[in-house]
């Protein structure tokens, strides 16, 4: 056997050999790692592996037989000379391994992750099948003649064939499904470079002996390591066509049907004429949007995900109203009887969309976000949500207990009619239901479904058109205590940390964190009027340490049923003392708090073309939506695109971009108030000479509506507005519209941010009756009432112009002045009346202190002066 001639070159045979190997091996890893945090294979061709794997077994048979076996290596230097080298390496040997070994584990995170409904394909089935055929043959033929130089070659040749075919399933997977979400590229870009250093490291031993033998001695390493090369070069550079996030030189339009789904046929027939607009009588069509079918991608800006959070009933009511929203946009961006406005919308619903995969192979689409609330709270939605089969549970056969069996059974909630309508519209099945009077099913118009759930709904699920992915519905259970009871923040400080409760759900969030590319923050919704803001506050707690340079956008919610006196003095005390413990407890883990909530909804002048029904939160839950929409649309906005018009959408921002405007602009006040138009007058503003800025009122509670701040910022997003009549205004003519009102305005802020966008508010099917009769068909506001009606609904009212503000003003001190004087009147001083209350609640005094401090401090932001008449005092 020879040896070698020169030792720098012998030196770098065995630096790029084991680059070689470094470079093989690290590729597996990224992959591990993404199935780990996604706790999901979805996307991910098992083809591919199990080739993968065969591949690397008969290279670690080639390699270890003629490394380590005496008897192989007389062989070789019999056929090729006894004056050339052994061509394998002892990297050679030890990559084979690690190949096998980490090709094997990812088939064990196949095995137990979610996957989808994906399988081995039979194709990959008969091609193993075939190759382990051929391997058993030969090793029977090779026997006989101790043939095990010319055996091993074959297994050589194996892995040659192999490599060359394995990229094909998944590259053929990236492009049926248009995405490689789930399968990590950088496997390809390590395994090219260990082809290339293996090339490398086979001609340097060639050059030091002077002889090209080793090269067609093992001419299976050459094939493979040339194998390796092109099929990684064409998978590079298939996954880059396939990125649905990389910049495209057009406006990327993509379409991913699937067989039998059809967008929801909202049939709006639109007439347009000189002088106005109008539309065919509104048919309703229940069918939510279920699939990708168009992803909308304006601009060339890195995906800019956000994760909603939704905690308690109010909050989840809440977000059913939100997320019927961007369900309508979804539908109506694909209806060719819309109107046009909303195919254009520039928005980038990937933002709170994510793209996935069921059990069966579908693919769906469904929001980014984590929601919990009381077990039960659900309704006749399954914690699985809608896509993920009702029969998942299937009754087992193994038995764990041979004693006597006691079955508490209860009947399920049933689907009201809106929710049977939607199932049999998505399922092509008839549209007669069975509404519980009769014993024979009928046909359901529209009215019949819309009062049903005018009148009652019970669960924030009764009116929810939108699919779940099963990760979303967090339901507590095992908490000992009623809702009637969970009515303050010492009965929910624990609920997060008791049992597995917090490592449930923080690993639900950490799920469609880590599937996200560059998130942009968190959007958490918090019912905050009871003991879901004690779970709350540990839940961001937990957020802030896990994700630290995340901002948090915190929307603490409340209905007006929350605001009911209490009816004695211990109550007083608690509800004061609830308010001020949970604001103090969850403003410190977020980077902006607004607080959302009016003892009353309907008496106030944010409800001055509403027709709003105080007992019930389907209504009012619509409202604070409808703002939170709003108010959102700028994280979404995209501009920049070839087929973008300027004078369509401007303002986009991130939210991090608003939070370091409103909570780090001249002061740091992280407190914000929210106002609302709804809807939105037009420009001109003839209608009782109202403004667009004039409009906009309060959701805030406990504000100065009359406090003038000269440091006051602001956010304002306007969409959908008219100019007059109802022609759509222009960007140019909102700006200087707002410019205008603000020259005349007798104070004005020190700053403010304006976005506009076109596409107004989509009303969905369902949606409350909560329109005043001056709303006309498109929400415009009408001279005259329309006559006989009260209120009109989703049947009348088809979208709304809206305008939302959020500002960071010194008229939010007596919210935080209330909850500071509530905090040292009951539960600090001396001999308060509180001070029981809160110990009983877990606190001690020197985290009473502390929550005093903070709050002190957040009022002298606003006020320097209160330090003054605070040490007076």
């Amino acid at each position: 056997m020879a040896s070698w001639n020169w030792i720098p070159l012998e030196i770098a045979y065995e630096i790029l050999g084991w680059i070689a190997f470094a470079s093989w091996a690290i590729a597996l890893y990224p992959q591990i790692i993404l199935n780990f945090r996604r706790k999901s294979v979805v996307g991910l061709n098992f083809d591919f592996v199990v080739l993968n794997l065969t591949k690397h077994s008969s290279y670690l048979v080639y390699n270890a037989a003629l490394y380590f076996s005496s008897t192989v290596q007389n062989q070789y230097l019999l056929k090729y000379g006894s004056g050339q080298m052994i061509p394998v390496a002892a990297n050679d040997v030890a990559f084979s391994v690690h190949a096998v070994l980490l090709t094997a584990f990812m088939l064990f995170q196949i095995a137990i992750y979610e996957r989808g409904g994906q399988a081995v394909s039979k194709i990959s089935l008969l091609i193993l099948s075939v190759v382990w055929l051929v391997a058993g043959v030969c090793t029977f033929h090779a026997l006989p003649n101790h043939s095990w130089l010319w055996l091993i070659s074959v297994f050589n040749f194996i892995a040659v064939f192999l490599t060359a075919i394995k990229y094909t399933p998944q590259a053929f997977m990236n492009f049926k499904r248009k995405s490689t979400d789930g399968f990590s590229i950088e496997f390809i870009l390590f395994d090219f470079s260990g082809g290339v250093a293996n090339y490398a490291q086979m001609t340097v031993q060639s050059i030091d002996q002077n002889s090209w033998v080793n090269f067609h001695g093992n001419i299976g390493k050459i094939l493979l390591a040339l194998a390796a090369i092109v099929s990684e070069t064409e998978a590079h550079f298939s996954n880059i066509k396939e990125s649905p996030h990389l910049p495209s030189s057009s406006f990327l339009h993509h379409v991913d049907i699937r067989q039998g789904t059809k967008a929801p046929p909202h049939q709006r027939l639109v007439f347009t004429s000189a002088t106005h607009t109008t539309t065919a009588p509104r048919e309703f069509s229940p069918c939510r949007y279920l699939n990708p079918t168009l992803e909308l991608h304006f601009g060339f800006s890195r995906m800019r995900e956000i994760v909603t959070l939704q905690v308690g009933g109010f909050a989840n009511y809440v977000g059913s109203h939100f997320w019927n929203f961007q369900d309508e946009l979804l539908g109506l961006a694909l209806d060719p009887h819309a109107d046009q406005v909303f195919s254009n919308q520039n928005l980038n619903m990937d933002v709170l969309y994510r793209t996935g995969e069921t059990h069966e192979g579908t693919v769906s689409y469904t929001p980014r976000l984590v929601s919990v609330d009381f077990q039960g709270s659900l309704g006749s939605m399954s914690s699985r949500g809608t896509l993920y089969g009702e029969n998942l549970h299937a009754e087992s056969n193994v038995l764990t207990w041979d004693g006597n069996i006691s079955t508490h059974a209860f009947e399920p909630h049933k689907k009201n009619l809106f929710l049977q309508r939607l199932y049999n519209e998505e399922h092509g099945n008839s549209t007669l239901v069975n509404d519980g009077n009769s014993s024979l099913p009928k046909e359901i118009h529209d009215n019949d479904v819309v009062e049903s759930l005018q009148n009652n709904v019970q669960f924030w699920t009764d009116f929810s058109k939108v699919h779940y992915h099963h990760q979303s519905l967090y339901e507590l259970t095992g908490l000992g205590m009623d809702a009637q009871e969970f009515d303050n923040y010492g009965a929910g400080r624990d609920a997060f940390t008791e049992g597995l409760r917090g490592e449930e759900i923080g690993d639900r969030l950490r799920f469609f964190v880590e599937e996200c590319d560059h998130i942009q923050g968190f959007q958490f919704i918090v019912d905050d009027s009871g003991g879901f803001s004690g779970l709350a506050a540990d839940f961001l707690e937990n957020i802030a340490d896990d994700y630290t340079n995340i901002p948090v956008l915190l929307y603490t919610v409340r209905g007006p049923v929350s605001h009911v006196n209490p009816r004695s003095r211990k109550q007083t005390v608690s509800r004061d003392l609830h308010d001020a413990v949970s604001f103090s407890r969850l403003s410190p883990f977020c980077k902006l708090i607004i607080p959302i909530g009016l003892p009353s909804l309907s008496t106030s002048k944010a409800a001055m073309n509403l027709n709003i029904k105080d007992e019930m939160p389907y209504h009012s839950s619509a409202v604070y939506a409808a703002a939170l929409h709003s108010i959102s649309l700028p994280f979404r906005m995209e501009q920049g695109g070839p087929t973008s018009d300027p004078r369509d959408i401007s303002g986009s921002m991130n939210v991090n971009e608003l939070v370091q405007m409103l909570a780090a602009q001249a002061r740091e006040n992280m407190v914000a108030i929210m106002d609302v138009a709804m809807p939105a007058p037009s420009l001109t503003g003839t209608q009782f000479n109202q403004t667009l800025l004039g409009s906009l009122q309060s959701l805030t509670p406990e504000i100065n509506e009359n406090a003038e701040d000269l440091q006051a910022v602001e956010s304002i997003c306007a969409h959908g507005t008219f100019s007059s009549g109802l022609k759509r205004a222009s960007v140019p003519e909102v700006k200087d519209m707002v410019e205008a009102s603000y020259k005349q305005a007798t104070s004005r802020p020190m700053f403010c941010h304006l976005s506009v966008a076109q596409c107004p508010l989509p009303i969905p099917l369902p949606f409350p009756s909560i329109f005043g009769n001056l709303v006309g068909q498109q929400g415009e506001l009408l001279g005259s009432p329309i006559s006989g009606f009260s209120s009109r609904g989703s049947l009348d009212v088809h979208s709304i112009p809206m305008a939302a503000r959020l500002r960071s003003s010194n008229a939010v001190l007596p919210y935080l002045d209330n909850r500071l004087g509530k905090l040292r009147r009951y539960g600090v001083e001396r001999g308060a009346p509180g001070a029981q209350l809160l110990r009983s609640w877990g606190f001690e005094q020197d985290e009473l202190q502390d929550m005093g401090e903070m709050l002190s401090k957040m009022v002298m932001t606003l006020n320097p002066e209160s330090l003054i008449s605070s040490d007076s005092d």
